[in-house]
């Protein structure tokens, strides 16, 4: 039964979800945009398939099961549903804001989850690969709008454009999955799709709207990414009113940032610590395949930057091709290489066609840093190469369109 239902909601979503409005603005066919919906799905599908035959009890499957119990309490209870402020799987605890583990707001997003995923179970009956069709259908959203605001930045380079916003291969396996990758991911390119139209285009309640939600839902699911994106969006639209050149705004911007984070532990403040505290949290989880050495980070100045070429080393170089462990991560090394290539080559390109608009600076840089900070705080290649995942169409889309046409598309 749960086969013939999943294919009836996959034939409804491919009818409908094409043809709506927000899609058919991309300008691409019908069987253009049903292609890649199924291309969503079935990375979906496979993720899904590999997580429970090799990995059981993931994250994926936990997070399955809480919406099941969920499930049970709208329907026992939908008043307590409706009215609590934490999941059935978690209780109330205290805690900071910002910390890593034992707070309310470290559960809330699991709690939030866990409810969507109750509602969804009304019509899923609980089965895993259904609630993920669901989450599809709201994260296919995400690669839409990546592709229409990128078409307006970069008219005439449509292939490109497909390559970068639907097709790369650990953006759209990772971003598939049944967790709060997918929606945070959909949360923050209906942020930088909102907030670009809002700034070069007419100013309309609808996408102030989308602007603000997008921006609670990363507040709520992803709180540290919050607090990188909101001082460089404030950056963005000053640079854009003042008419400040961009490389030499942000720049300026890093270096008082940079002298901020020294002197602010003299006043009793060390925002470094979230970092360690973050690191922490996910050493806690025990012992990984895909371990990687340990790194001897402090919540100082100096230790940061005496662990950046590792942190950096981390993210964009590991695993190494000649260390290889898994062998399933040799795609993801395969990928990151050929990123590698495309960055190298774009350097050699016209002045013109370089990095130096403010909205794609604050992309670059925006995905750059909270590429870093994954790079010191993820102790594991494989948990890397999915945390990085969802940062590299806002990095890797504006070198792509570098790329003169007579050598790429």
């Amino acid at each position: 039964m749960s086969y013939l239902l999943f294919f009836i909601y996959l034939v409804l979503a491919s009818f409908f979800i094409p043809r709506t409005p927000f899609a058919q603005k991309t300008g691409l066919s019908y069987k253009a945009l049903l292609l890649f919906f199924l291309a969503k799905i079935a990375a979906a599908v496979v993720l899904a398939f590999v997580t429970h035959k090799f990995y059981p009890g993931n994250d994926y499957e936990g997070l399955n099961f809480y919406g099941q119990e969920e499930y049970k309490l709208l329907m026992s209870n939908p008043w307590t549903f409706f009215t609590s402020s934490y999941s059935v799987m978690h209780s109330i605890n205290d805690g900071s804001w910002l910390s890593s583990t034992g707070s309310f707001w470290n559960d809330l997003e699991n709690t939030l989850l866990s409810k969507v995923l109750a509602i969804f179970n009304i019509f899923s009956r609980g089965n895993y690969y259904i609630n993920s069709l669901f989450f599809n259908c709201i994260g296919f959203f995400a690669h839409l709008s990546l592709f229409r605001m990128f078409s307006n930045i970069y008219p005439g380079r449509k292939m490109i454009l497909i390559i970068g916003c639907f097709l790369i291969p650990s953006t759209l396996y990772f971003s598939s999955g049944l967790h709060k990758d997918a929606i945070v991911f959909t949360a923050m390119a209906l942020y930088f799709y909102s907030l670009y139209f809002l700034v070069y285009e007419k100013i309309s309640s609808r996408k102030i709207l989308l602007l603000v939600f997008s921006f609670i839902i990363i507040l709520l699911l992803r709180n540290f990414v919050s607090l990188i994106l909101f001082p460089l969006t404030m950056l963005f639209m000053f640079t854009e009113k003042f008419k400040w050149k961009p490389v030499y705004a942000f720049g300026v911007f890093f270096m008082l940032a940079i002298i901020f984070i020294m002197f602010l532990p003299l006043l009793g403040i060390n925002p470094l610590k979230l970092i360690i505290d973050q690191r922490k949290a996910f050493e806690d989880l025990g012992y990984a395949n895909t371990a990687l050495p340990p790194m001897q980070l402090q919540a100082s100045f100096k230790s940061i930057i005496t662990h950046l070429p590792e942190a950096f080393a981390n993210v964009f170089l590991r695993p190494f091709p000649w260390v290889l462990k898994p062998l399933w991560l040799l795609p993801f090394v395969l990928e990151m290489l050929v990123i590698f290539l495309i960055i190298g080559y774009s350097f050699f390109q016209p002045p013109g066609r370089r990095l130096d608009q403010p909205f794609i600076l604050l992309l670059v840089i925006f995905a750059f840093t909270m590429l870093l900070i994954i790079g010191y705080i993820v102790p594991n290649s494989g948990s890397i190469v999915r945390y990085r995942s969802l940062y590299l169409p806002f990095l890797l889309v504006p070198f792509l369109a570098t790329i003169q046409k007579r050598i790429i598309f």
